[in-house]
């Protein structure tokens, strides 16, 4: 069985890294029980958050939460959302965000509207 302190130091050093954020979760419980550490909500959040990928924090510090389950699927709503973002912009890179979300392109506005001046007849 591990020391206190090394226990304390996996803790202290936890990141998430390339782990989900379920298993990075589970780990630091896991380390907190195993070093028989019962802290406040508050101080265990502030240590799950620190150890996160910062590609998220823009859009979750933010958002309200109760507790540490909902601050978790928070993070996994927030990395769906993204990744759905980054595969659509994957499958199509020539297009603009209001292309992708159903909007009518620039060009074929442009085009249409020259197209209606070049069919009227010139008036004299």
């Amino acid at each position: 069985m591990e020391g206190c302190v090394e226990l304390m130091d996996k803790l202290h050093q936890l990141q998430q890294k390339d782990t989900t954020i379920e298993k990075y979760q589970k780990k630091i419980e896991l380390l907190l029980m195993k070093a028989g550490i019962r802290e406040e909500l508050r101080i265990t959040i502030a240590r799950f958050q620190s150890g996160i990928r910062y590609e998220f924090w823009d859009r979750v510090e933010l958002l309200p939460y109760n507790d540490m389950n909902d601050l978790v699927h928070m993070w996994i709503r927030v990395k769906q959302q993204l990744m759905r973002k980054t595969s659509s912009t994957k499958e199509y890179p020539n297009m603009s965000s209001s292309q992708k979300e159903g909007g009518i392109p620039l060009q074929i506005k442009k085009t249409t509207r020259k197209k209606k001046e070049k069919e009227k007849p010139l008036e004299k």
